[in-house]
């Protein structure tokens, strides 16, 4: 790095050739050198590269549509975290794969069944699903959880929460399911516009004071 003290300068930034110029006071200007782009001897370690980039971008681009649950599920963020940094970060390398493709590319494969809503210490919540496809409904039964159930994990006022997924459309749908104490039943009703063909729905829970939350169970398709 190179300073220059011109009293004449007031202000230059900008690029020529490799070398980059800032103004920092005026007639203070500072010369760096450009940065370069990284440079790879070994193909497959660029090719390993490029596809873990893909797969980042992948996971990230289903963030929009994840967000509300994303948002109960990590709860815990420290300085800085965001939940949609968190969900991108807990389903990095399950979620999404990515394969070269003859035009340079590359093809993405998800896996909806590996999809975490939800990360923490607290236990899962007894839920079920049911789907009716002709109907479009999916109707979630939360077990109303016994006072000798409880422990440190494991609240009567946790609250709990299902998620429903259209893996053709990528589109979700974050469904309060009330507390482990009360239990009961809810239906939701899929949009018009969501296909029946690779449905998913997940559910997780989530201490009431919101710094704890559990992992998430996938309801349907069952295993």
């Amino acid at each position: 790095m190179t300073k220059i003290n011109l009293r004449m300068v007031t202000t230059l930034s900008g690029t020529m050739g490799d070398t980059t110029f800032r103004t920092l006071s005026p007639g203070n200007i500072v010369m760096s050198d450009k940065a370069k782009l990284p440079s790879f001897e070994d193909e497959e370690e660029k090719e390993a590269r490029d596809i873990r980039a893909d797969q980042f971008g992948g996971v990230n681009a289903l963030v929009p549509f994840v967000l509300d649950a994303a948002r109960k599920g990590f709860p815990k963020r420290g300085r800085g975290q965001t939940a949609a940094n968190l969900f991108t970060r807990h389903n990095m390398g399950t979620l999404c794969t990515s394969q070269p493709d003859e035009e340079g590319g590359f093809t993405r494969t998800y896996n909806f069944r590996e999809m975490a809503l939800s990360a923490g210490p607290l236990e899962t919540p007894a839920v079920t699903a049911t789907v009716s496809t002709e109907e479009r409904t999916v109707t979630f039964m939360l077990e109303a959880m016994s006072p000798e159930m409880q422990s440190s994990l494991c609240n009567a006022d946790d609250r709990v929460y299902g998620f429903v997924f259209d893996g053709v459309n990528l589109r979700g749908k974050l469904v309060e399911l009330g507390t482990r104490g009360a239990g009961g039943e809810v239906p939701f009703t899929l949009p018009a516009a969501w296909s029946t063909e690779d449905l998913y729905a997940y559910a997780f829970a989530r201490a009431r004071h919101g710094r704890k939350a559990s992992g998430t169970v996938l309801l349907y398709p069952a295993d």
